[in-house]
């Protein structure tokens, strides 16, 4: 498992072309699974659960946390 926040989203499933990860030799690697979690302005957070007998092995749920949700304001 590789976890990265660049993206500033929560997303744990591969999508072709998009969250294949490579070595330099541009060969995907396999049998690595990415887990995006949430950006620097959105602090919530992500479990994981490891189930070997899963043949996905990993599961991810995001925890959002009501008093970090945005507040928005329109004009009238």
């Amino acid at each position: 498992m590789a976890v990265c926040t660049d993206a500033h989203r929560h997303r744990d499933y591969p999508v072709p072309g998009d969250d294949e990860w490579t070595d330099r030799a541009g060969n995907v690697i396999e049998n690595c699974t990415p887990v995006m979690t949430f950006g620097s302005s959105l602090n919530h957070w992500t479990s994981a659960t490891v189930d070997a007998k899963d043949p996905q092995v990993f599961s991810f749920h995001q925890h959002i946390v009501p008093a970090n949700l945005p507040t928005y304001k329109f004009n009238s």
